[in-house]
């Protein structure tokens, strides 16, 4: 059951990803490029995003957030850190806010660059979340790397909410072009 309007207080994205297409999109720019070696998690996509990440803290997000987290990789229980995951991490130390790494994914899903399906009930099938005692009533801010639909961050969103969370708020680093 999909919750109320308030689950989902605010989604931003800080770029714009040209997918690859093996090379034969004339788009393709450094910022996308960026995003394909965060998903690889590089030191330097790390360091940027990290930095567009508390730029947009300080001087775009308008509320008050305590906690930062991000959207589960596409594998059920995944042990190595994603980029995504590193640089909230980051941020989290770096603007005093408590990193909880609450949202799991508990069933792999096909992945969404390669053809999976987007439809959120996907996501709120497969996305669990735990800890709940660290982030009820809390505001809290939710990363992704790249949203196409935005239908991953709106599911974490709902899910987040149905736990008791106070408000919580989504950016994507990079929002995909068609």
């Amino acid at each position: 059951m999909l919750a109320t309007n308030r689950a989902f207080q605010s989604f931003e994205s800080i770029g714009t990803y040209h997918p690859y297409r093996r090379g034969n999109n004339p788009n393709f720019d450094h910022w996308s490029q960026q995003i394909l070696n965060l998903k690889k998690s590089r030191g330097e996509a790390i360091r940027f995003f990290k930095n567009q990440v508390i730029n947009y803290i300080e001087n775009e997000l308008n509320y008050d957030i305590s906690i930062i987290t991000y959207v589960p990789s596409h594998e059920a229980h995944k042990t190595s850190k994603s980029g995504i995951a590193i640089v909230a991490e980051i941020v989290a130390v770096q603007c005093d806010l408590l990193f909880v790494d609450c949202l799991q994914r508990v069933r792999t899903i096909d992945k969404l660059s390669y053809g999976g399906c987007r439809d959120i009930t996907v996501h709120m099938n497969s996305i669990e979340v735990v800890k709940k005692e660290l982030i009820y009533n809390k505001n809290i801010l939710v990363l992704d790397d790249v949203s196409t639909t935005g239908n991953s961050l709106k599911a974490c969103a709902i899910l987040l909410n149905n736990t008791g969370v106070n408000n919580v708020f989504c950016l994507s680093l990079a929002q995909t072009t068609s």
